[in-house]
């Protein structure tokens, strides 16, 4: 009995250039963000990151089929995602990383008339192009079970204002393969013969004439 194949491994050098390398390839790149200009990750030894429900959703209208199976799906284009961001500490450098981090970039001013959006940068977002987001929430780091980690979660969605376009449309479904003949059908020899002639019809009808004529059919 053959073993288990081994997973295929891609060196950084072999990756289509422009492409996001996976988090098997360049782990480091996957454990940081970027937000306004500032990273945090393992390599600045600022903790490392995790994104928890990040994703693009999309808006759909359903209607049922008054009495039938199935309903109509209409897109209404993308909206604006909601998900978190946690950030992992465990040393006095990383609390450090994170107040100065989370001072300039998460806490809002109450006295400022506008509120900007934050530019962020992350492989999985830049997968889905999320590139700015908007704070629901700032959470202060947290305790976890080993008392040696703490977490902080930044409660936030894409910042996305609405396209001056409509996006909307209704899928139409696979048109399928076509045949000139369903399976078990035997093609009519003369087909193209009687179209001709009740075309010729249609023509002398239309010219004050009728013609019954069906030479060359068997």
């Amino acid at each position: 009995m053959a073993g288990p194949v081994a997973p295929l491994e891609l060196p950084v050098d072999n990756l289509t250039p422009g492409t996001i390398a996976s988090p098997l390839v360049d782990p480091n790149a996957w454990d940081t963000i970027t937000v306004s200009g500032m990273t945090v990750g393992p390599k600045d030894g600022s903790g490392y990151v995790r994104l928890r429900r990040a994703g693009r959703p999309y808006k759909w209208q359903i209607k049922d089929a008054a009495g039938q199976d199935g309903g109509v799906s209409t897109y209404r284009g993308k909206k604006p995602p909601e998900w978190e961001i946690e950030f992992h500490l465990w040393t006095d450098a990383h609390f450090v990383a994170w107040q100065a981090l989370s001072t300039s970039a998460f806490l809002y001013d109450p006295s400022k008339t506008t509120i900007d959006p934050v530019d962020v940068y992350h492989p999985g977002l830049a997968m889905v192009g999320i590139s700015q987001i908007l704070v629901d929430e700032l959470g202060v780091p947290e305790q976890q079970g080993d008392r040696k980690m703490w977490i902080a979660t930044v409660k936030c969605h894409e910042y996305f204002p609405p396209i001056a376009a409509n996006v909307t449309q209704s899928p139409t479904g696979s048109a399928g393969p076509t045949s000139p003949n369903a399976p078990g059908d035997t093609p009519d020899p003369n087909a193209d013969l009687q179209k001709a002639i009740a075309a010729q019809q249609q023509q002398n009808e239309n010219d004050g004439t009728l013609s019954t004529t069906t030479s060359g059919l068997p």
